[in-house]
């Protein structure tokens, strides 16, 4: 099904001088385009190579047409569950109810909390959320019918919703397509998807009498015949189309269309007329739905078109060695309360809560960029509030840790968490909130386990907006609390939030055991203005937390040794390293110039290499910069890439990176290799692009996807995207080296070929995931010999290096792995030689080397 959503978004008046300097980029910038549902692209990079144009792709929705049978989570008279992006379809044999979604599209909180660091508020609509229902039942049909589903998928569907496990739903099987025989005498009804659009067969034997069917329309504000033949069916600010059915019978092999159409028998009933036919043979009448929804409501949300809205908003992704992608967001399409008045068509409570919920959805790896990823497990979790899942990471066991938020008093918590309610129980509706952590097993099919789940907060509002996990276990989660009584330990290194009671927030970093049965420490960061965290980061072998954010305070809390001790702008980024138990600060410092500077995301490569690197975004013309690839920058916002000293005390190197347009960086993530992926959007026609997919702006914004060592040099950088507006907004890599970037498109062109859903489908804007395959290992070979030729050695050592290389890359482009993966392990043999014997830096040469062997390791 397709659907369409509209809606304003209207800045209002500034408050600071980065109010200014933001407000006139985001009022023109992906203005009310957000994201509907999610995409999973893998990206064949060598196919793009070898045809110098857009990449192949596999596509899937996160939630691809499918339908799951009722095994209690909705009415007894429903038979079968389809969800889509606006809407709901509850299925019994003899009828369809349609629930389309007609009010505001739900926004995460981080839409929210970044607005609110740009001055504007985000403010819910005048007009209430309203589902507007549309009952389709067959008349005269045979009362005994039965619906049979057909074509298993690999996805189970859970439940996790409120306190009570007696009452959660959990592995519900997904089926392809609905069956009902003799609907009539001699036909059949078939139900199916088709690139997102639900299609349903109608197949009359030969002697049936097609006269015989004809479906009731309820629900309805006006049903019309449009000049193309479409069944018009409008209720309230929502239409859904029927299209005019193709109507055909198979010759010899070859389909032969017959003339025909709907017709209206009154003011509600819908037949339809035919042409000449054999009837001697099977007739197929073969009609497909369509909707464009929500285009009349008016709301004030949203200010980025990352930042989200729609019925699925995909907040953070995961990926495991094997290339096992999670993703996690925050989802308004699983229930539904209607009734009341004369006109009721029914009451159902399609569950505890007419909220959000947390979504974790589970796919497959892929063993070749031109196998589609498979949707294997889709959890919802939540109560009867509202909840939003804001970040997600992966342990080495493969257990999956989910944060956000909640309102929920029901959240379903476990027996031993540190916190088991919500700390403002007693005025939910206010809407405050608590965040939450927990800890989920998901398997490939069948039932999770939530291994723990807790509260986190105090009686205003507080969110989780990061989660890392160490090598032992151990969750850290980064977020912002206006909490005065926010929960911290004993001895922590800020016990008490100082601006708080005047509701600005305070940034906040947490720690959980293993078990999750105790906080190990938890603690504030904050001065006397607005400090938020969005991103945290830990070694994976363990080791204290790091931590970015945004500080508005002048006196956030510095450590002696800081690079930068004072705020320079109106606000500055921030990267806090917190000791290993809470009570002290290893080192922590600004990072800005005399605008605004936000800190979006941190990765620290490993204690070998003694730095933190972080993305965001500036509009400093002063952003402190050294060895960088770009030293200046155009006026406006641009993303930034900064790696500092573990101590706080200097720069390994620091760039601005855009180009004459607008630039935000959102995510950024390792490779094996130690070599930093960031991705974000531009605006820019001149963005700097090496090796690229694509090498243009394609639309208004664009995703980029950019590769640096970690010194500074650029290896590999590209646009992403279609005519429309485009976004990255996470990134995460496998153990392969290959990089999944996560987002938001509503470009109809988003460069998809070969895929699973090889369209945009509709609506404000779809999300994607997208997997990098071979060339950025291509690129990483070619990167190599940059990377060679800039060592500190003499010209017949780089030479010798550099000729090996060449040879590898030879071997590569005529398809002799096993040739290219000899010659690199000459390559590392060499490069060992050098550093043992004193002549290559150790950590250049560990570094030069696990790039190496993951390019011989790569498939």
């Amino acid at each position: 099904m397709k659907f369409e959503f509209y809606f304003l978004m209207s800045p209002f008046s500034s408050r600071s001088r980065l109010i200014e300097l933001k407000s006139t980029i985001m009022k023109t910038l992906l203005l009310g385009k957000i994201s509907a549902a999610l995409l999973v692209l893998c990206l064949n990079s060598n196919a793009r190579a070898a045809q110098g144009g857009l990449p192949t792709a596999r596509a899937q929705s996160i939630r691809p047409l499918m339908f799951e049978p009722n095994q209690g989570q909705v009415d007894p008279s429903v038979a079968f569950i389809s969800h889509g992006k606006g809407y709901t379809m509850l299925l019994s044999p003899a009828e369809v109810i349609v629930a389309l979604h007609d009010g505001p599209p739900i926004t995460s909180l981080k839409t929210q909390f970044r607005n609110r660091i740009q001055g504007l508020v985000a403010e819910k609509s005048a007009n209430p959320a309203r589902e507007a229902l549309i009952r389709m039942s067959f008349v005269g049909a045979n009362p005994d019918l039965r619906l049979t589903p057909l074509e298993p998928l690999p996805a189970h569907i859970n439940y996790l919703t409120g306190n009570d496990p007696s009452l959660w739903h959990q592995n519900i099987p997904a089926f392809a397509r609905l069956q009902s025989r003799d609907v009539y005498p001699g036909i059949d009804l078939v139900y199916y998807g088709t690139e997102g659009q639900l299609e349903f067969d109608f197949v009359i034997q030969p002697g049936a009498d097609p006269a015989r069917i004809q479906f009731t329309v309820e629900g309805a504000d006006d049903l019309r015949i449009d000049a193309h033949g479409d069944l018009v069916i409008r209720a309230g600010n929502s239409e859904m189309h029927h299209h005019k059915p193709v109507i055909y019978q198979q010759e010899g092999g070859t389909r032969r269309n017959i003339s025909g159409g709907y017709v209206l028998k009154g003011k509600s009933l819908v037949a339809f007329e035919l042409g000449a036919y054999d009837h001697s043979k099977n007739l197929t009448i073969d009609p497909t739905l369509w909707y464009s929804t929500y285009f009349g409501s008016s709301t004030n949300i949203g200010l980025i078109g990352r930042f989200g809205g729609g019925t699925d908003v995909a907040n953070g992704i995961a990926v495991t060695p094997n290339g096992t992608t999670y993703v996690v967001g925050t989802t308004d399409g699983t229930g539904f309360l209607v009734g009341g008045g004369t006109n009721t068509i029914r009451l159902i409570e399609f569950r505890s809560t007419v909220g959000k919920d947390v979504f974790v959805a589970k796919y497959s790896a892929t063993t070749s960029t031109n196998d589609p990823p498979i949707l294997l497990n889709l959890t919802f979790l939540g109560g009867s509030g509202d909840d939003d899942g804001e970040g997600i990471a992966l342990d080495p066991q493969g257990n999956v840790y989910v944060t956000g938020v909640t309102t929920s008093t029901n959240f379903p918590v476990t027996a031993h968490a540190p916190q088991q309610f919500l700390a403002d129980s007693a005025n939910p509706a206010g809407g405050a909130g608590d965040a939450f952590v927990a800890k989920l097993t998901i398997p490939d099919s069948g039932s999770p386990t939530i291994v723990y789940s807790t509260y986190l907060g105090g009686v205003g509002k507080d969110a989780a907006f990061a989660i890392a996990v160490d090598a032992n276990q151990n969750a850290y989660v980064a977020g912002s609390t206006i909490s005065s009584n926010f929960p911290t330990t004993f001895g922590a290194f800020q016990r008490h939030c100082s601006s708080c009671p005047n509701a600005v927030s305070d940034a906040f970093v947490a720690k959980l055991s293993p078990t999750g049965s105790q906080l190990v420490y938890s603690t504030l960061l904050g001065g006397s203005s607005e400090d938020i965290a969005f991103g945290v980061a830990v070694p994976t072998n363990g080791g204290p937390a790091m931590v970015t954010g945004a500080a508005f305070s002048t006196n956030f809390p510095v450590t002696s040794a800081a690079f930068q001790k004072t705020r320079r702008g109106v606000a500055d980024a921030f990267v806090t390293e917190v000791g290993a138990f809470g009570t002290n600060l290893v080192w922590s410092t600004f990072l800005g110039g005399s605008g605004g500077d936000v800190g979006e995301s941190i990765v620290f490569p490993g204690f070998l290499f003694e730095f933190a690197v972080v993305t965001g975004w500036t509009d400093s013309r002063d952003f402190p910069v050294k060895n960088a690839f770009q030293p200046t920058s155009a006026v406006g916002t641009h993303a930034f890439v900064t790696a500092i000293s573990k101590g706080g005390g200097g720069l390994g190197f620091s760039t601005y990176l855009g180009g004459s347009g607008t630039e935000f960086g959102f995510g950024i993530t390792k490779d094996p290799a130690n070599n930093l992926y960031v991705t974000g959007f531009t605006t820019s026609t001149n963005f700097p692009t090496l090796n690229a997919i694509q090498n243009h702006l394609a639309g208004s914004a664009d995703v980029f996807v950019t590769e640096f060592s970690l010194t500074g040099t650029n290896l590999f950088s590209t646009y992403f995207g279609g005519s429309d507006s485009d976004t990255g907004e996470g990134i995460a890599v496998d153990g392969t080296g290959r990089a999944y970037i996560a987002g938001y498109t509503s470009s109809a062109d988003f460069p998809v070929r070969n895929a699973v859903q090889g369209v945009y489908t509709g609506g404000n804007s779809d999300g994607f995931v997208a997997k990098l395959g071979g060339l950025a290992h291509a690129a990483t070979l070619a990167n190599l010999l940059v990377q060679v030729e800039s060592l500190d050695l003499n010209n017949g050592l780089i030479n010798s290096l550099r000729s090996v290389l060449e040879q590898a890359q030879i071997s590569i482009n005529s398809g002799r792995a096993a040739t290219a993966s000899s010659q690199l392990g000459a390559f590392v043999a060499h490069l060992q030689d050098l550093a043992d014997s004193g002549q290559l830096d150790a950590e250049i040469a560990q570094s030069l080397i696990a790039q190496a062997e993951a390019i011989a390791g790569t498939p």
